[in-house]
């Protein structure tokens, strides 16, 4: 899961993600996990002091999106919903999406639109390239990007082109 998360993180557009997350307090730019969050994990058990002054590299910044992942995970919730909760940050938010989209689950069922069509526009795409790649990745972490493809045929009038 967190292989796919820092994927899609890093094929997003950089400007988009920091127009959106620019009312949040600070967050990392590899995995978008929110400082605060990770700051009360690290500071559970060792000195705190210093801890906003400390620059984190990649590898850091990898895992504390991981940490903050798990974090959202519950064994009642779908990989959208964990997605959406990792992006969002608010259950308000995908409560009130849910409501508005009158259906509770992230992809459109039973001729409902989905609650995914009512929520932020980029942190939708975030939601929606994380979960193609988490859907595309095996438990190994590689990426199958033939699963596109055998996809798109198995959908018909899809607009895809075949090239």
């Amino acid at each position: 899961m967190s292989s796919a998360l820092i994927r899609g993180i890093a094929i997003t557009d950089k400007d988009a993600i920091n127009r959106e997350y620019a009312s949040e307090s600070r967050i990392f730019s590899v995995s978008l996990a929110p400082f605060d969050f990770v700051a009360r994990e690290l500071c559970r058990n060792s000195d705190c002091s210093g801890i906003g002054s400390v620059e984190y590299n990649e590898g850091q910044q990898v895992n504390f999106g991981a940490m903050y992942l798990a974090a959202n995970a519950s064994v009642n919730l779908s990989i959208a919903d964990i997605y959406s909760l990792y992006f969002t940050r608010n259950p308000n938010v995908i409560h009130q999406a849910r409501s508005e989209a009158g259906n509770v689950s992230y992809y459109p069922t039973n001729g409902k639109p989905g609650y995914g069509s009512f929520l932020p526009k980029v942190r939708k795409e975030l939601i929606d390239r994380v979960l193609a790649y988490y859907y595309m990745t095996d438990h190994s972490g590689e990426v199958h990007f033939d699963v596109v493809d055998s996809l798109a045929r198995s959908i018909p009038n899809n607009g895809l082109v075949h090239r």
